[in-house]
Parts: C-alpha cells; sequence; structure tokens
C-alpha cells in the first residue's frame, strides 16, 4: 500500500488535541492519508527544528517509494538543537514560547516519550543551582539579539533546502510538498492573542487556545480545516504552497 509520510514539527503531530477529548479528534496527517487511501507515516516530532526535519527525512528519503506521497511542514526557523551532556540527550530550544523566556524538548536515548522542560534544574542549561544559569543568560542573549534578528534569513534558507530535497524526492519520481505555519511574511496568532504578521489573513484554522485552552495549536476543527486545504493544494500539484493563511 502507498504512504504518506510527514516531516515536521508538533503541528504535523497534533499536538495538545488530547487536551479536548478523550480520545482525542483526529489530526489533520490522519485526516489526509484516510481521504487520499495512504498508509500514514508521521515523522514529526513536537519542537523539531527545521534541521532535525531537514536530518530526518533525509534518513528516511531511502525507505520512500516511487508511488508514495510526502509532505514537509518547516518550523519556527529560530528553532536550533544542541547536545546536552548533563542529561545526554539532544535538545530543540525554541525562544520565546515561555513568556520572556525559552523551552526546549527532548527525545529520551531509550525511546521513551518525549517531555517538554523550561530549563530543568538537572539540565547545562538549568537555572536552580545544578545546571549553568551563566551559560542560560548567554543562550537568551544570543537568540533575542542575534539569531532572531536573521529569522527571515533561517526561514529563506531552511525554505531551500526543503527545494533541494523535493528535487531529489522528485528525481526519484515522488511527488510531495513544503508548506510552514509560521515564517516572515505569514499571519501568526501568539498564545496571547497578539497577532504578529504584515497582512491580515483570509483563512482560518481554529486553535485550541480559541476553544479557552492555553495551548495555540489547531484544534480538531481547525486540524479537519487545513486536511481540506491541503488536500485540494496536493490534487492540484501545487508543490511550495507559501502562504497557507492567503494562498
Amino acid at each position: 500500500m502507498r504512504k504518506l509520510w510527514i516531516f515536521g514539527d508538533s503541528f504535523s503531530e497534533g499536538s495538545g488535541l488530547w487536551k479536548i477529548t478523550m480520545p482525542p479528534p483526529p489530526a489533520w496527517p490522519d485526516i489526509v492519508s484516510k481521504k487520499l487511501d495512504y498508509k500514514l507515516v508521521n515523522k514529526s516530532k513536537g519542537g523539531a527544528s527545521c534541521s532535525a526535519i531537514i536530518q530526518e527525512l533525509c534518513e528516511s528519503m531511502h525507505k520512500i517509494k516511487e508511488d508514495d506521497f510526502v509532505v514537509i511542514g518547516g518550523s519556527h526557523a529560530s528553532r536550533i538543537d544542541i547536545w546536552d551532556w548533563v542529561i545526554k540527550y539532544w535538545i530543540n530550544i525554541t525562544p520565546g514560547l515561555a513568556a520572556g523566556d525559552m523551552q526546549y524538548k527532548y527525545r529520551r536515548t531509550d525511546g521513551g516519550e518525549t517531555k517538554y522542560i523550561a530549563f530543568h534544574e538537572k539540565t547545562l542549561m538549568g537555572g536552580l543551582g545544578k545546571g549553568r544559569p551563566d551559560l542560560r543568560k548567554i543562550m537568551s542573549k544570543y537568540f533575542f539579539n542575534i539569531r532572531c534578528e536573521g529569522d527571515e534569513w533561517y526561514h529563506n534558507r531552511y525554505t531551500n533546502i526543503f527545494i533541494g530535497l523535493q528535487k531529489e524526492l522528485k528525481r526519484r519520481n515522488i511527488n510531495s510538498i513544503v508548506w510552514n505555519w509560521c515564517g516572515p511574511d505569514i499571519y501568526e496568532l501568539t498564545p496571547d492573542n497578539e497577532v504578529i504578521g504584515k497582512q491580515p489573513h483570509v483563512y482560518h484554522y481554529e486553535s485550541i487556545f480559541e476553544l479557552g485552552i492555553k495551548d495555540y495549536h489547531w484544534s480538531g476543527k481547525g486540524n479537519a480545516t487545513f486536511a481540506d486545504r491541503l488536500i485540494e493544494k496536493i490534487n492540484d500539484g501545487v508543490t511550495h504552497w507559501k502562504n497557507i493563511y492567503n494562498e
């Protein structure tokens, strides 16, 4: 059976849906795979950086077959990966998700579930005595004064890499589409309901936040809306969906 391969972060993983109902409503990858009759292979991970998504796709490239379809969902361009030598995990660090601070997520090396932590005291970045609060301050300054200043450059760089990988997939007769939930020219709604962006949106994806739950990921309705629009793009042969809110 042909497969639908999904690469991305929490928006492709279906994060937060369990907060609504149990069992949770389906995430968009489940909806798309059923409507298009594909077997779903979801390689997305919450908190994943663009670099981590690229690595996951490269490592899976030899397993993807001609009749399969690949969906590549980009992430926040400022996210980076570091190796935390205290807890011995790869850490995906994202600026600005905690109030004036940062959060990150790690994957246990024993294959267990991932868990969100915000500068846990047992880590290299911990700020409660057992870690290195001095490094935490340096990392925060780096993000907000340097990394985030180059957000547009990083966004374009990662997009070009995704498109380059698409060309390799096409060389193998494998079709794909690239999209992103955030970016320099993309309308964004932050968890505290603050609007960021250069133009108002045309299409809306309901968030869990709108249901009264402190989570900015898409709700069941939001996932269903995105799934229907993604299917339209796939059927139209679109390979780079530049702005999911206005196109």
